[in-house]
């Protein structure tokens, strides 16, 4: 599907200017744009745009359940722009960001070229080892999954997949600001059947949950099963970081542990991963 006119809700006249430089560069026209305090619901529904961009600052945050309610008639795709992450972005970084968008938009594109496949790479995990599964128990099996900005769409669209009772359990490693951490926690529950939450000290990490990993907080697993919320062992310029998910999941599960890191930021997630 090819898509060029996007409806842009903003409430920041900078960052508003950055996305249509932005959408621009990609070749796609912004064909409504407003504030969310602002918005005409009529006049955006008349308007030619296929897509709506929400731009995620603190101000629209508190209004997420408002502008469910107002386009809850609208079936047009609407899409989440951290602009926590994308504000801070340049070059390299900032280029590879608009492509990610582009892509969510449109719905085709590459992203990057393909990766050679070493000779010595270790066989896909196939999800039909899986066996069973114990509700009542601390989880026995791991997989992490890492992503950054162009992550939270398959990351949703992966656990929609997954069945109920999958014998395994998961931890998000994503890169985004502390107060979106549970709008997209709440995102990914209704397109998942597993139990997606927030993790809290002290309880039993079990079999078909997903645990987003927090801000500026270590999150490791005791050797009962239960979170352990702590500082981190040093300054990382990412947070969360998924080498640091990693390597503490590798440790405390060994071979149990497995790794999906669908995007990352700059070397982010290599380390961890080997």
């Amino acid at each position: 599907m090819s898509v060029t006119n996007v409806a842009l809700l903003v409430e920041s006249a900078v960052l508003g200017e950055h996305l249509t430089r932005a959408l621009a560069a990609a070749g796609l026209d912004v064909a409504f744009r407003s504030t969310v305090s602002d918005l005409d619901v009529d006049a955006l529904v008349a308007s030619s745009a296929k897509v709506i961009l929400v731009n995620l600052e603190p101000e629209v945050v508190d209004h997420l359940d408002h502008i469910e309610e107002m386009l809850a008639e609208d079936d047009r795709p609407l899409i989440f722009n951290d602009a926590s992450v994308s504000a801070a972005l340049s070059g390299w970084d900032a280029a590879r960001w608009a492509r990610h968008l582009a892509v969510k938009i449109t719905g085709h594109g590459d992203l990057h070229p393909p990766r050679p496949v070493a000779k010595d790479a270790p066989a896909p995990v196939e999800l039909s080892v899986f066996r069973t599964a114990a509700p009542s128990v601390a989880a026995e099996r791991v997989v992490v999954l890492g992503a950054s900005i162009g992550g939270p769409e398959a990351v949703r669209v992966f656990l929609g997949q997954l069945p109920r009772d999958i014998p395994a359990a998961f931890i998000l490693a994503q890169h985004m600001g502390p107060e979106f951490l549970e709008i997209m926690a709440g995102q990914l529950a209704k397109a998942s059947s597993l139990k997606v939450r927030l993790p809290e000290a002290g309880t039993l990490f079990r079999h078909g949950e997903v645990l987003v990993t927090p801000v500026g907080q270590r999150l490791t697993i005791s050797a009962t099963g239960t979170i352990v919320l702590g500082e981190l062992p040093e300054k990382s310029p990412f947070s969360p970081c998924i080498d640091q998910v990693l390597f503490d999941m590798a440790a405390r599960y060994g071979k149990n542990a497995s790794a999906i890191v669908f995007s990352g930021m700059a070397s982010d997630g290599i380390r961890g991963s080997l």
